[in-house]
């Protein structure tokens, strides 16, 4: 099989099974999901401020790497956060495939 085209089918596999997973929720059973969509929110309301007061009387937000609630920040203004992180989880994982290829 050509490259390309085993590249084109694990593109498409993985769109997929992360398209059903998110779509089934089960990111709702993992143990960071929800703090993820917490900090994507923070960024919504304060882009430029690493402290937030909502969570334990307060703490840096800059405990993750900033990127992806940087990324799903920016994409709840068209969709609610939780969408977004859905969204971003989905290409993520499509990212990932062209990494690992």
């Amino acid at each position: 099989m050509k490259p390309l085209k085993k590249l084109i089918i694990a593109i498409l596999a993985t769109a997929t099974v992360s398209t059903i997973i998110q779509l089934l929720r089960v990111y709702r059973f993992s143990y960071d999901a929800y703090t993820h969509i917490f900090f994507a929110d923070h960024y919504r309301r304060n882009w430029f401020s690493l402290w937030d007061q909502r969570w334990y009387g307060g703490f840096s937000i800059a405990t993750y790497p900033p990127l992806t609630h940087q990324l799903t920040a920016l994409l709840s203004f068209i969709l609610d956060v939780e969408n977004a992180y859905q969204a971003v989880s989905i290409i993520s994982a499509v990212a990932m495939t062209f990494k690992l290829s």
